[in-house]
């Protein structure tokens, strides 16, 4: 079978690195993978090799764009007006899907010409990836399906249409399909949870480091709680535990982040490393200087939360000690003091205690970094998500009705 995967922007920009290590793994033998970015002018491509996995790139918007998608709609005006009359019953997400209509035409009329016309559409993101994908589904008839993440399950992007004719919507966690069944109600679709996994066979049990180097991966967005860490790291001081905090990430938050610190008279314990690539993150833990990786994420209402992070289940393969929040998808990989160390959200008092707990306490920090490892190769491996996500595609997996 050849399957098209529409990403928002990978293997461009500095996003969805997630999405390297599911590619990888889905079985050549069996299926011929075609990557889709949907926006990927103005960006550098990410320091990735993706071995037979070809990439068809969308036309800039311009005079091209613009002709083969005209083509499209004058062989398919019927169905082009049929997706306008859909667009227009969610108002408040018009304006941004009629924006990737010409896209969607131009790649419907671009796919469905190719020696080798998709067997499958697999979008990344509930959001106008999925509009994209539906649109070319409703233009040419190629099946598709989707990925659902968090924020973009809360935007609800045309929800009940794309649930509807879906094959499936596959959830990288479970708190994530309960808030989309919340959200389209009685609307009929299969829905299947299967964790993003990584590449357990690249992660190096790494040393257990002497120092109080904690790490936060995280881009500077309110949701993932920088502020608290930071004040955790000040009650920490205070206590007598010196850590040092060095923050990868960038984001609109930077400025006030940094004069937090500065109020609070810790410059010299944080740093500001600006966003990395992954592999630099990667060789930081395994430079085993890396007691632990903290993620202090928010709950902020509405359903604006973590689904199940990335970053945590790379610190916990190398076997770095890992402390988040009990938001969102986080308790289904982490288990508080199994796998790791979880803490009410937004808790600074909280989060300073179980900095002091890891340097308090090497033997049952040794135990449960082990047991994290062992977790995330047995239930979080990019091998075993890609084979169930392709057994969806092909329908050999039957059993994700809900």
């Amino acid at each position: 079978m050849r399957l098209y995967v529409l990403t928002a922007q990978f293997p461009y920009g500095t996003g969805e690195s997630f999405l390297e290590d599911e590619l990888r793994s889905l079985p050549r033998d069996a299926v011929e993978v075609v990557v889709v970015p949907m926006r990927w002018w103005g960006t550098e491509r990410q320091d990735v090799t993706l071995e037979r996995v070809e990439e068809l790139l969308v036309d800039p918007p311009g005079v091209r764009l613009a002709g083969s998608a005209l083509l499209e709609v004058a062989k398919r005006p019927a169905r082009t007006a049929g997706i306008l009359r859909e667009l227009t019953r969610d108002r408040s997400h018009f304006r941004k899907n009629l924006i990737v209509l010409p896209f969607a035409l131009s790649l419907a009329r671009r796919m469905a010409t190719q020696q080798s016309r998709p067997t499958h559409l697999h979008a990344h993101w509930l959001s106008t990836n999925a509009t994209v994908a539906w649109m070319i589904s409703r233009l040419e008839g190629f099946p598709f399906s989707v990925t659902g993440h968090r924020w973009d399950i809360v935007d609800g992007n045309l929800a009940a249409v794309k649930a509807k004719e879906a094959q499936f919507i596959r959830f990288i966690s479970e708190s994530g399909r309960q808030m989309h069944e919340a959200r389209t109600g009685t609307v009929r679709t299969r829905r299947s949870v299967i964790h993003l996994g990584i590449d357990t066979s690249n992660f190096p049990l790494c040393p257990l480091a002497e120092g109080l180097e904690v790490v936060l991966p995280a881009n500077l967005y309110p949701v993932k709680g920088h502020s608290t860490l930071i004040r955790a790291v000040r009650i920490a001081k205070d206590r007598g535990i010196h850590t040092f905090l060095r923050i990868f990430g960038q984001g609109g938050l930077e400025s006030e982040l940094r004069r937090l610190v500065s109020d609070l008279g810790i410059d010299d314990q944080v740093s500001f490393e600006g966003h990395v690539p992954r592999a630099t993150l990667l060789d930081n833990y395994r430079s085993g200087r890396t007691k632990a990786v903290v993620l202090p994420s928010l709950d902020l209402g509405n359903n604006e939360h973590e689904g199940i992070p990335v970053a945590l289940m790379e610190a916990m393969a190398h076997g770095i000690p890992v402390v988040s929040t009990v938001t969102g998808g986080i308790p289904e990989l982490v288990s508080d003091h199994s796998t790791g160390l979880l803490v009410p959200p937004g808790d600074a008092e909280s989060l300073a205690a179980a900095l002091e707990f890891l340097d308090a306490e090497p033997e049952r920090v040794q135990a449960m970094r082990l047991a994290a490892r062992a977790r995330v190769i047995d239930e979080f491996n990019c091998v075993v998500s890609a084979e169930r996500l392709l057994d969806l595609i092909t329908g050999r997996q039957k059993d994700a009705t809900s």
